[in-house]
């Protein structure tokens, strides 16, 4: 098991002498681009389409960061389970579960209840997954700092979980908008708060973070503990897109929420596979089967990675539109089929699989477990072995 010497107990001074490439997940460029550059990409998209509509996300913006994004970077699941043979073998009864089983499971809500809970039901799912994924890269940074206070621990969570938490409650309140508008399809709040709440929810969406900040502060100066930049980083990430992403502008909402979930999430999965597999060929080649070696084709480049992505994300999102959405085709004189209801809610239960399995197996897939082979050596080796060596030549 790959283990870091703690930076508990240890000066600041010594911790910024630890070399320059401990302290990023993959590395300063890749870093600064599919973290910071996603941000800075939403505010300037915010910026330059303020004429538009609240309720409207044209065509020539809807491809780049729906479909190309948002709807592309589920399917970058697959990278890391079906397209890899032994991963497949230790998990077939998730995937099971993850494939059939869901799809049996929404089949049932949206045909016999109706497909607004189903939709309403995804959504909440939605806005949980994308609050955790910030701070499982948060932790990422921590790991690369040593940090193992459970303390610690404990604070950096529920400060992030609040910069997801008080914005959507906020929104319960009749704050931001009045209507969930996560998918902006069928989906409703399962309850509303009174509009006095907004208030003190406001508050705590300045007191939390400030709290937290002080802490921060205080073990800087009294405990000399190390300052984590990429950790902070993440955190203000968290509070500005769940903020930004709550606007009532349709657009703006989708590029905040959207452009860094999906563009980090591609960046995790292709480093993650890229070197789980590099490693697998360097150890056991003989044991790679077709598909592996398919796989680390696909990754090898990051036009074929991302290609492959986007065509199933282009093909999944027509399918939506032809069965189900018809916003933008018949705009365009194509004739669209008129299902009925019942036929809607089966169009609709299988097209929602691909972001549901995701949302599902993406709960299993990031964890350090012998479930998840050559995982965490792909993940964290090179901080590991950085890690060690820095504390031999310390002890020498």
């Amino acid at each position: 098991r790959a283990r870091w010497p703690s930076t508990i107990g240890r000066r600041a001074d010594e911790c910024a002498a630890m070399p320059p490439a401990m302290r990023w997940v993959v590395s300063p460029v890749a870093d600064l681009a599919c973290f910071a550059g996603p941000v800075l990409a939403a505010f300037a998209i915010s910026r330059c389409t303020r004429h538009i509509p609240e309720d409207a996300i044209p065509l020539v913006w809807w491809i780049p960061l729906g479909v190309l994004v948002d709807v592309a970077h589920v399917w970058g699941t697959i990278y890391r389970t079906v397209l890899d043979s032994e991963a497949t073998r230790e998990n077939w009864a998730l995937y099971i579960i993850a494939g059939p089983g869901l799809l049996l499971l929404t089949l049932i809500v949206n045909v016999f209840l109706g497909t607004h809970i189903g939709w309403t039901l995804l959504a909440y799912y939605a806005m949980f997954h994308f609050a955790k994924q910030p701070f499982g890269i948060l932790c990422l940074y921590k790991a690369r700092f040593g940090e193992r206070s459970k303390t610690d621990h404990e604070w950096d969570y529920w400060t992030c979980m609040a910069g997801a938490l008080i914005p959507t409650l906020i929104n319960h309140a009749g704050g931001m908008k009045d209507t969930l508008g996560w998918f902006n399809a069928e989906e409703e709040f399962l309850f509303r708060l009174p509009p006095w709440t907004r208030g003190p929810l406001y508050l705590a969406y300045v007191a939390v973070p400030l709290l937290w900040t002080l802490r921060l502060m205080k073990r800087r100066v009294v405990d000399q503990a190390p300052i984590n930049p990429g950790k902070i980083a993440i955190m203000l990430i968290q509070y500005i897109t769940w903020f930004m992403g709550s606007s009532k502008h349709q657009l703006t909402a989708l590029s905040f929420h959207n452009l860094f979930h999906g563009v980090s999430s591609m960046l995790l999965v292709h480093h993650v596979t890229q070197r789980r597999l590099r490693n697998w060929r360097n150890s056991k080649p003989s044991t790679m089967t077709w598909i592996d070696r398919l796989n680390e084709s696909l990754v090898a480049s990051p036009w074929k990675y991302i290609g492959l992505m986007g065509a199933f994300g282009a093909m999944e999102e027509l399918l939506w539109e032809y069965f189900v959405n018809q916003d933008y085709m018949p705009d365009y004189g194509y004739k669209l089929p008129d299902l009925s209801e019942t036929q809607r809610a089966i169009a609709t239960s299988f097209l929602m699989l691909p972001q549901l399995s995701h949302y599902f197996v993406d709960a299993f897939i990031w964890r350090l477990t012998s479930k998840n082979p050559g995982f965490r050596e792909a993940l964290l080796q090179d901080s590991a072995t950085t890690c060690t060596e820095t504390a031999s030549k310390k002890e020498e």
